[in-house]
Formats: structure tokens, C-alpha cells, sequence
């Protein structure tokens, strides 16, 4: 009654009694049973039970007569044979809940069970001697015999379905017929019966190689949405450019990505909205100039203290469209502004005043004064903790790009010609979007959203004068200007705290709200396109540049300048506007020439220091050399500035709008990866940016044509899921991340990832990808436990490096055809654990010791498995002598010092 070859049987033999529903007593010697003595299994029994590979009862017997059942045969062969995918189970006799579902759910991704046609697959019941010999035949791959099936005296009495298995095992040898000449098909098999089968199987047959992986046959397709004019934005941004379609959201497409705004609260003013205003006389008898904002048109003047305040048009239809997220914008602003810090402050002040380019280039941390030096940028905002509780009776204004410096004749001047192109060059103005939506300052807002400006009992507008004098402007040192002088301001009834020090730069009265649009945040956008220039050029520091971004965007709230609202318009806005640039075919030549520039500079700067420019930008050495809102450790910590960003995506306020919507990639949105992840494809770029979207039901993001919803920090630290296969070329001749990346986003779906090239990619989540890993060339390595997710991890070639702080856990195989696994050792209980096989075709093992002394001699467990075939073709040891012993479930290192 032999059946089961090799492969299958020996993995069983271990798994049956590990997979037992009984409850079972510890390792026992057979002689401590009560019912084996004199039984004809006795001796392999023995065995196993030496092995720890089977137990007894509570009750002190091993039951050798006792059934096995299905469910507990399909456990077997799943351990066996390192089934670990998982496919859906409808059977009816077969509850979530139970012991055995992933067991069955595995044997059905396997391919050998089918069911009844009763669409039941009864677990608990006996397996038969058919029933077995046709799931032996279908793993094993047996050819089908009913020529020898027939020699069996009670062949008639053999199902139809099984009768070619039958025969298939019975040629192999796997099985075989009682002595009297049958085979008993209806007959099931007892504990004794297997553990004989399985130990004999177990001397006669080999473990076969695992496959290699295949994954998914999911096709992810990211596809460019639909739109309509003025969208897409990259074929449609020289609209921003042009006088008479800039103004409106119909034509001009980045006025379009921000126009979900409208539902939230609106001017309401139906001729302005829609253009009609561009050709129709208003209250001045003009037609509008959308620069001068729509108090102009639809009262005639900016603002006239004399004026009544209730009679004025401009905002007589003003509504609040979407209470709910209205009111959450302005609280958070309430908030911030009343519990802001002194050093808070001053950093919002000096991002208020300073020049944007100025204020991000601290987020280049430690090549930051490498850059200051070639470029000379300077500042004249210089400031103290002290002065922002100060109304101060002044405005100093940066606004010459202080933080280019003389960067024309600097040996970063291609880098920074990327930056100036998308500032100054590109139609980069959030200007038109402002009037367009001319939305209230958070300071003009109550806790309700509303505004109500302070009028007297006539009901003309109070105003606050800040400041004596004539009105001077100066030339400041470096450049822009310092403004001092008597100046108006309109009061209302608010809850927000402007920081004292910023009192004096709000609007002036005179000017009012029609030339003081809050949506988009101005400062907001410019900080964003400042840091995408140099992220592209630096993208050793492109998370660090886009949290700099985010955090002006906060400090604009910070300041009670702006709101959460007008803070993502900035985002979404400035976003587009940089794709629009990179896209341009005639601006190819300068993305390329920035990048080359800035990997030359710095790299030979790292290369002086013997690091990778990566590894030297990432290593603080020094203080700032120069002034800055933020010190040189700020951008350091990388899941800070991760999590940082992706709250400052939505700032938590409410999900009013539908949940569960599919990612949108805007058309042109993968060259914002583009040297970021230079080894990917633009359409795996797009997979990337789709599997790591935020979710849908935020206003404004969600009709933002997905440029809203994009997270490029989650996106620069590579895919969050693979929901097809994905195949990774790294060329490490090409230096940069082409020679090393790391993604570190925590990796779902059910594809599976191939690695080619020369390169190295590090996996550092806790990952749970179920197609498996394949390592064709180049090195693969893991950094923290879960980094090979659940499926197979296949080394075919190149280096798989096993880098963790505690086991790295694999749920399948693990497979070394040929190359290197490279453990940096730590003294845990085991480097590796391999739920399945672990099958070594040869390849190399490298340990290396440098973490810890071994003084003497001391043993390692290098791997523990279900079970372990095969050797290592060479084994080395830095500074040691090494010797490995090969166990049935285990690989130990025996390490000596030299």
C-alpha cells in the first residue's frame, strides 16, 4: 500500500501530525503508548515519533487504527508540496471558521480537488484508497493507466473518475493491492497505514524543485481618464499664459483642477464664473479685468470706507455649499493659530517673508551649504521668537528669488535653470485662481465660516490703523523691499490669531477682499514648484524637498494667513503646473541637463567622502552655514516626513464625498517619478502613483482630475501593492537609484516581483504580496521580516541579502538555484524561517559576522523549515572558519574564530 512519491511523502510524513485536529500529548516514545506494542507499524512509528514528526493522545495511546480523514490528507500535501496560494472557497459543507478552509482553499488553487457534484467536498469524512490514488497521480503528474488498473481482481469496482490514477500509481509503485489481488478502492486508510506508506516513501523518493513563481495573471491597466476641455492639463497649460482664456475655470486648466472648490463655498456671482463679465460692462461701465478682482465690476471700486457695508454686491450671494467641511476648515485653523509656539511662529514668519526658493533649499540638508556656497543665495529676514508677539510696524517682502542667488555663473547653474523654468518661465501663477474664486482669508471668517465684517451703528466699516506716517518703501539688501508707513484694515468678528508680528502684512482696507483671494494658497503653490525643481535635479532628496513644501503649506495656516483649503489648492495647482513643464518637449533638454548637473556636483562630493551620493545626502555632518527657518535635522526622519505629508494631503477634514472610488492617474503625472524611480517604465510609473493614491471623498481633491489625490512621498518609496506582476530592470552602470533603491511602502496584492539587472533594490515594509519573489540578477535585499510578503522567493541568480533586525519570515518556498544568499548576522534563534521547503540547488551562503564577536565556537541556526533538500555549493564566513550541517528541518552554521 505504498503511494506517494517522494516529494510529497516525506513533507506529509512531517506535516500529519502537525495538522491533526486531536489534541495530542508531547513527544512520546512508542513504548510509553499503550496500543503499539506488537503492531506491525511499530518500528516506523518509532522513527517518527524519534523525529518529532508524529504524537499520541491524551489518553496515552497512538490509535493506530484510527481514520484519516480529507481534510487532514489535504493538510498533508499542502505542507508537503508548499501550496501556499489560496483561491475562493464555495463549497457548502465548508464554513469560513473552520480548521481546514485554508487547507481546502489551497488544494483548490493546486488544481487536485474538485468536489462533489453535490458542490460539497466532506472534510471530515474517510479518505479512500481512490480517492487517494487520484490526488497522488494529479501531484505527481502520473499519466493516466487503466490497462494496469485492470490487473486488480476488483477493478469493476473502481470508479470511473479514478480508474486511470489507480492504474498510474500502481505502475509507479506508489501504491500497490492487497494480497489477495485487489485493491479496495471504497477502503480507507488508518494512521499506521499511512506512516508506513510515508516512511517507506520517504527511503525510495527525492523532494522535486519548486516551480518558479508565477504570480498573477491580473493586467493592471492605469489608464488616462476621460476629460473634457480645457483638461488634460499637459496638452492645455499655455492657457494659464495666455490674457483672454487665463481667467476662468472653462479655460484655463488649472483653475479647472481646483474647481470642486465651488462646492464648497462660492462668490456666487454667475457672470463672473462663467466669462460673462470678460465681455459685459459691470457697475464701473467696463468690462472686468480679472486682475483687479470682482469688487471692481460689481461695486465699482476696490473698497470705500464709506460705503455702507451691507449694500455692496460683490459677496451679497456668497454661500456655503458644504457646511460641514467649511466649518472643519476653519476650526483647524482656530486651533493651530491659538496653540502655535513661539518657534512655530517664527518659522511661519520667516516663510511668510522670505523668498520661497530661499525658504525650501534647507530641505537639501546635508548638501545644503554645499549649495550655498556655489550658489550665494542671501537674506535679509532675520528675525526673533521675541518679535512675534510684536505688532511689528513693518512688511518686508523677498520676492526676487533670494534663494537662486548668483546661480548663473554657479557650478549648479543647470540644476537651477530647472528651477527658475518652472517659477518663472512656466505659467505658474496661482493669481488667476485666486480672483476667480476669491474666497476669504481664514482672519475674516467666525467659527461658522461666515464673514461678517465690524461696522458701526451706521453700518460703515470700522477699520484698525497699524503704523504712522507716510507710507516709505525701502530697498531691502537683498533684494525686494521693506514697506513701513500708516496703514487701514478692515476688522471681523474671527477666532483666528494672526501671528503679531505678520499684523501689518494683511490687505490693506483699501484694497478689500476682491484683491485678497485666499483660495489657492499663493505661497503654498510657490513653495511646491520651488522644491519639484530641485527634486527632480536632487532626487537623492525628493521626499525631504515635497515635506518642506507641505510644511510651508502648514505654516501658511500656522500664520492664520490661509486655510487647510487654500493650502491643498497650492498643492494640486502647483503640482500640475510642474507636470505641465516636464512634459513640454522643448523643456527635455533642461530637465536633463539639471539632473546631470546636480548628480556631478554632489556626487563628486559624496565620492571625496568614499559614500554614495544617496548615502552622503542622508549623513548630517555639520550646522547650516546660512539662515534658516529649520535646522539641519528637521528633514531627517523619513517616516515623519511620510506620515507628515500624507495627513497634510486631505488635513483630516471631512470625507463628504463618495468613498471606494478607483485611483485616478492624470494623464502626465508619471514624469514627477521620473528621476526618482528612473528604472521603472512610464506606465509602471503610473502603476505606482495608482497603488498609492489616497483614498476617494474628499471635495476639491476628488474633482481634481486625480492630481489631488496622487502622495508622491508614499509614491517615491515605490509601489504599494502589486496587482499584476511587476518586473523590476535596474542598471547600476547608471548610477543613482538605477544602482539602489529601497521601497518601503508595506506591499499587498497578488502579483509578484521579478528583479533584473545589476542593481539593488531593498525591501524594507511589512509586505504581504502573495505571488511570490523571483531574483534573476543583481542583488534583492531584505530589510526587515515580512520583506518577500507570503508567496515563494526564488533565487535563480544575483544576491538575495538577507539584512533584518530578528527572522525573516518566508510563508512559502525558498529555492536556490544558483548565486548568493548573504546573511549580515544577528544572534537570534534563527535568520530565516520557511513555512515550506527549502530546496538548495547549490548557490552560495556568505555570513557576515561583522555585527558581533564570536570568540570561541559557537553554532547559528541559519534556516529553519517545513523541510530542507539539497546543499549549498560554498559556504564562507568573514574572519572565520565555517562548517555546515544539514538537518531535515534545519541549516546550522558551526562558526570558529580563527
Amino acid at each position: 500500500m505504498n503511494f506517494i512519491r517522494r516529494q510529497l511523502i516525506r513533507s506529509i510524513a512531517i506535516l500529519l501530525m502537525l495538522t491533526m485536529i486531536c489534541s495530542m500529548l508531547p513527544v512520546q516514545a512508542a513504548s510509553q503508548l499503550s496500543d503499539l506494542e506488537g503492531n506491525f507499524a511499530e518500528d516506523q512509528i518509532q522513527t517518527w515519533i524519534d523525529k518529532d514528526l508524529i504524537k499520541g493522545y491524551p489518553d496515552g495511546s497512538f490509535k493506530p487504527n484510527k481514520l484519516i480523514t480529507r481534510a487532514e490528507f489535504m493538510s498533508l500535501v499542502n505542507r508537503a508540496f508548499g501550496y501556499t496560494k489560496e483561491s475562493e472557497v464555495s463549497f457548502k459543507d465548508v464554513s469560513k471558521d473552520a480548521w481546514y478552509y485554508k487547507d481546502i482553499s489551497k488544494a483548490l488553487e493546486a488544481g487536485y480537488l474538485h468536489g462533489y457534484q453535490d458542490n460539497t467536498i466532506k472534510p471530515q469524512n474517510a479518505i479512500t484508497r481512490q480517492e487517494a490514488a487520484k490526488i497522488i497521480a494529479v501531484i505527481t503528474n502520473l499519466s493516466e493507466d487503466e490497462e494496469s488498473a485492470d490487473l486488480f481482481k476488483d477493478s469493476s469496482s473502481i470508479s470511473a473518475w479514478s480508474k486511470g490514477f489507480v492504474g498510474g500509481v500502481l505502475a509507479e509503485n506508489l501504491m500497490i493491492g492487497y494480497p489477495d489481488g485487489s485493491f479496495k478502492p471504497l477502503n480507507n486508510i488508518t494512521r499506521a497505514e499511512v506512516v508506513v506508506a510515508l516512511n517507506t516513501a520517504l527511503e525510495t523518493y527525492g523532494v522535486s524543485k519548486p516551480s518558479k513563481p508565477v504570480g498573477t495573471t491580473n493586467i493592471l491597466n492605469v489608464d488616462i481618464p476621460e476629460v473634457e476641455q480645457p483638461l488634460p492639463v499637459v496638452e492645455n497649460g499655455e492657457n494659464a499664459a495666455d490674457p483672454a482664456l487665463k481667467n476662468i475655470a472653462a479655460t484655463n486648466p488649472f483653475i479647472k483642477v481646483l474647481d470642486g472648490f465651488d462646492q464648497i463655498w462660492s462668490l456666487n456671482q454667475p457672470d463672473w464664473r462663467d466669462g460673462t463679465a470678460l465681455t459685459e460692462p459691470g457697475a464701473n461701465d467696463e468690462v472686468a479685468n480679472y486682475g483687479d478682482g470682482p469688487t471692481v465690476y460689481f461695486d465699482g471700486y476696490k473698497n470705500d470706507e464709506t460705503k455702507v457695508v451691507a449694500d455692496k454686491k460683490t459677496y451679497a450671494n456668497e454661500e456655503i455649499r458644504d457646511k460641514e467641511t467649511w466649518v472643519a476648515n476653519i476650526k483647524y485653523v482656530e486651533n493651530v493659530t491659538k496653540n502655535r509656539t513661539d518657534e512655530e511662529a517664527l518659522a511661519a514668519y520667516y516663510d511668510d517673508q522670505r523668498d520661497k526658493i530661499y525658504s525650501v533649499m534647507d530641505a537639501y540638508g546635508p548638501l545644503a551649504n554645499t549649495y550655498v556656497e556655489a550658489v550665494n543665495p542671501i537674506t535679509s529676514v532675520v528675525r526673533s521668537t521675541e518679535d512675534m508677539n510684536k505688532v511689528l510696524e513693518e512688511m518686508t517682502v523677498e520676492d526676487q528669488s533670494q534663494g537662486m542667488g548668483e546661480w548663473k555663473e554657479s557650478e549648479l547653474s543647470d540644476a537651477m535653470d530647472l528651477v527658475h523654468l518652472i517659477r518663472f518661465r512656466n505659467p505658474s501663477s496661482s493669481s488667476p485662481s485666486k480672483y476667480f474664486f476669491s474666497s476669504p482669508r481664514p482672519y475674516r471668517m467666525n467659527s461658522n465660516g461666515e464673514v461678517k465684517e465690524v461696522v458701526d451703528e451706521n453700518g460703515l466699516p470700522v477699520w484698525e490703523t497699524i503704523g504712522s506716517g507716510e507710507s516709505v518703501v525701502e530697498e531691502l539688501p537683498s533684494g525686494g523691499k521693506k514697506e513701513t508707513g500708516e496703514k487701514h484694515f478692515q476688522q471681523y468678528e474671527t477666532n483666528v490669531e494672526v501671528i503679531p508680528a505678520l499684523e501689518y502684512v494683511r490687505r490693506k482696507a483699501e484694497d478689500g477682499r476682491g484683491k485678497d483671494g485666499a483660495f489657492p494658497s499663493g505661497h503654498t503653490s510657490a513653495a511646491y514648484l520651488s522644491s519639484f525643481g530641485f527634486a527632480y535635479a536632487t532626487p537623492e532628496r525628493y521626499s525631504e524637498f515635497l515635506t518642506r513644501a507641505a510644511q510651508m503649506g502648514e505654516n501658511r495656516i500656522v500664520t492664520g494667513m490661509h486655510s487647510p483649503l487654500d493650502v491643498i489648492g497650492g498643492r494640486i495647482q502647483s503640482t500640475a503646473m510642474t507636470a505641465y513643464a516636464f512634459n513640454k518637449a522643448e523643456n527635455k533638454e533642461v530637465l536633463e541637463k539639471a539632473y546631470e548637473n546636480a548628480g556631478e556636483v554632489f556626487g563628486e562630493l559624496a565620492e571625496s567622502n568614499n559614500m554614495s551620493l544617496y548615502e552622503y545626502a542622508h549623513t548630517v555632518t555639520e550646522d547650516y552655514t546660512f539662515e534658516s527657518a529649520y535646522d539641519e535635522q528637521k528633514w531627517e526622519d523619513h517616516d515623519a516626513n511620510k506620515a507628515f505629508y500624507r495627513e497634510k494631503l486631505t488635513y483630516g477634514l471631512p470625507q463628504t464625498g463618495t468613498k471606494g472610488l478607483e485611483p485616478v492617474v492624470p494623464e502626465g503625472a508619471e514624469v514627477l517619478l521620473e528621476t526618482r524611480q528612473p528604472y521603472l517604465t512610464d506606465q509602471q510609473r503610473r502603476e505606482v502613483l495608482y497603488t498609492t493614491e489616497i483614498e476617494s471623498g474628499y471635495p476639491v481633491i476628488d474633482a481634481s482630475n486625480g492630481w489631488g489625490r496622487i502622495d508622491l512621498v508614499t509614491a517615491a518609496d515605490g509601489y504599494g501593492a502589486f496587482l499584476s506582476n511587476v518586473t523590476v530592470n535596474m542598471d547600476a552602470s547608471k548610477g543613482r537609484f538605477n544602482a539602489h533603491d529601497w521601497w518601503r511602502n508595506d506591499i499587498t496584492g497578488s502579483g509578484m516581483l521579478t528583479k533584473q539587472g545589476t542593481g539593488m533594490l531593498t525591501l524594507t515594509g511589512d509586505n504581504s504580496y502573495t505571488g511570490g519573489t523571483l531574483l534573476q540578477e543583481g542583488t534583492l535585499e531584505a530589510a526587515s521580516t515580512t520583506a518577500f510578503g507570503k508567496g515563494d522567493l526564488y533565487l535563480e541568480n544575483g544576491t538575495v541579502l538577507v539584512n533584518v533586525d530578528g527572522t525573516l519570515h518566508l510563508n512559502g518556498n525558498f529555492t536556490v538555484e544558483a548565486g548568493n544568499l548573504d546573511i549580515t548576522m544577528d544572534d537570534d534563534s534563527s535568520q530565516l524561517n520557511v513555512d515550506g521547503l527549502v530546496y538548495l540547488d547549490g548557490g552560495n551562503l556568505n555570513l557576515d559576522l561583522s555585527n558581533f564577536e564570536v570568540e570561541d565556537v559557537k553554532d547559528f541556526t541559519l534556516i529553519t523549515a517545513n523541510k530542507v533538500k539539497g546543499k549549498f555549493d560554498n559556504v564562507t564566513a568573514n574572519g572565520y572558519n565555517v562548517s555546515v550541517t544539514y538537518e531535515d528541518n534545519s541549516v546550522i552554521a558551526h562558526i570558529e574564530a580563527k
